[in-house]
């Protein structure tokens, strides 16, 4: 899961939250950082890029920690119960588009139409999110997408100048947004206790960044001889 260390910071956390694979079972009590850069909801998406952990992988380190919890607890019961008290916060579905659907040496964009492409996102990220509270979670605050084409990298990449966005990204965006919305109050309904909130990030992300002075410098890489 990719979590929002501004929020750990907003919630009282003295440190930000260690992540998977450093520290000790005391330490994780506090909290996990399963993020990987480059991971996405698919487990084809980023693979260009080398190892990282997708959402898959994300929830199965997450499965070793809560047994570690468990036995430092002294039953699943218990651990069930300290993780469904926790606050989990879940951001993932970027990569999908920019590394993987508009990424260069995929085909996704071949195979599947945007409708197509957002409802395979959407329903492999509902059973994932399932999985997650079978683990015990039951507070997750599910992030959506920002205007992607609006990022800086990207305007650059796709060619769009410093006033405008790139459009096919900010409707990817919307379109996943759109489909999370709508499968988040199914998972409220059919999972008791579950409370899946959903953060509306892109009109959080509303706001012109070029309006604040942010220029887009383009850099070219000199080889020597």
């Amino acid at each position: 899961m990719q979590l929002i260390f501004v929020a750990a910071d907003l919630l009282g956390f003295e440190n930000y939250i260690p992540p998977f694979g450093k520290g000790n079972c005391r330490e994780f009590m506090g909290g996990v950082n399963y993020a990987s850069g480059g991971s996405g909801i698919l487990n084809t998406t980023g693979y260009l890029l080398g190892q990282r952990y997708t959402m898959d992988l994300q929830l199965y380190n997450h499965k070793i920690i809560a047994s570690r919890i468990a036995k430092e607890l002294g039953g699943a019961d218990v651990a069930s119960k300290y993780l469904g008290q926790c606050i989990y916060a879940v951001e993932i579905g970027y990569n999908d588009y920019l590394n993987n659907y508009y990424g260069e040496g995929y085909n996704s964009s071949k195979i599947y139409t945007p409708e197509q492409f957002a409802q395979l996102l959407v329903q492999t990220y509902e059973t994932q999110l399932e999985r997650l509270y079978n683990e015990g979670a039951r507070k997750v605050a599910v992030f959506g997408l920002i205007r992607m084409g609006c990022m800086p990298a990207y305007k650059n990449i796709f060619g769009a100048d410093e006033s405008s966005c790139v459009d096919k990204l900010n409707q990817a965006a919307q379109l996943f947004n759109s489909k999370l919305q709508k499968a988040l109050p199914k998972l409220n309904a059919n999972l008791p206790g579950a409370i899946f909130t959903y953060i509306n990030s892109y009109e959080i992300d509303s706001e012109n960044v070029t309006g604040l002075g942010f220029k887009i410098y383009q850099y070219e890489l000199l080889s020597r001889s």
